[in-house]
């Protein structure tokens, strides 16, 4: 879903906009099967309101976002019959790993062609800035912000990794204050984990910064500010290639909007590692 709209801050859509909205996160199947009077009505809200959150979000009209919900629907099938349809790709053509290239090639390219190095440079001024960044990934995404908080703490001393270990997420999340960020990363399908602790971070007065796949991801409406990369596979499970690009970049945006400090840090840290024999 490369180069697709980009979605305001849910808070700045008018109450009947924001209602509407919510209503299309919680049944984004019914918005990919059913016509605009149809969810209408079933949403209770009118026709037109529909039409003009289409507009507002940058897609030609409602339609053209059914269609990108439609697309989210079919990439989220079963993992049973994502992986029957890659062994029967196999079988029949024997270019499954070609397939697979071209796709994380198109994720990398993706991340380039969908946000600018101002983008970049503005999110790592926020994660600087605060007091404290917190960076959490759940599932599929632990391994991603785990891979974001080392790259990040080798430039900065305000990082910390969330975890859900001994099933305390909730708890450290409480732990968070205003004004601090949140770096959420999580692509479809998404996890609930990671979805509840943005929202309690929210309501602390956190600013989250949301990494995800696409612009309607549930994390869009909940972020102050969104990087977006591309997830698409030919395997069972959705690709992390393009999210892995999208962390190298925010890192490296990180060092150069973090000016002479990081670069000192950056000094600190090899002599730490030198030090403590980290590396054969």
């Amino acid at each position: 879903m490369s180069n697709g709209p980009t979605t305001p801050n849910l808070n700045e859509l008018s109450p009947e906009l924001q209602r509407a909205a919510r209503w299309m996160q919680t049944h984004s199947s019914d918005v990919a099967m059913h016509s605009l009077r149809e969810c209408a009505r079933r949403a209770e809200i009118s026709p037109s309101t529909f039409s003009r959150l289409a507009r507002t979000l940058g897609f030609e009209n409602f339609e053209a976002m059914k269609q990108q919900y439609r697309q989210q629907l079919q990439e989220s099938a079963s993992f049973f019959s994502k992986g029957q349809q890659l062994q029967t790709s196999a079988r029949k053509q024997g270019e499954w790993l070609e397939d697979i290239a071209n796709s994380q090639m198109q994720n990398v390219a993706d991340v380039f062609q969908r946000n600018t190095p101002q983008d970049f440079l503005d999110a790592a001024k926020m994660m600087l800035k605060a007091s404290r960044t917190y960076i959490l990934g759940s599932r599929a995404s632990y391994g991603l912000a785990q891979h974001l908080f080392y790259l990040y703490h080798m430039v900065s001393l305000n990082g910390q990794l969330l975890s859900d270990e001994a099933g305390m997420l909730s708890d450290r999340v409480l732990q968070c204050q205003r004004g601090d960020v949140l770096v959420a990363i999580s692509f479809e399908p998404y996890s609930k984990s990671t979805i509840a602790a943005v929202d309690l971070a929210r309501s602390r007065g956190v600013h989250v910064l949301g990494l995800t796949d696409n612009q309607l991801s549930p994390l869009v409406g909940m972020s102050t500010r969104c990087l977006f990369f591309q997830s698409q596979t030919t395997s069972y499970f959705q690709s992390a290639i393009g999210a892995a690009a999208l962390l190298e970049c925010l890192a490296a945006a990180c060092t150069i909007a973090g000016g002479r400090k990081a670069i000192e840090h950056l000094g600190f840290m090899q002599e730490h590692m030198k030090s403590h024999d980290a590396y054969w």
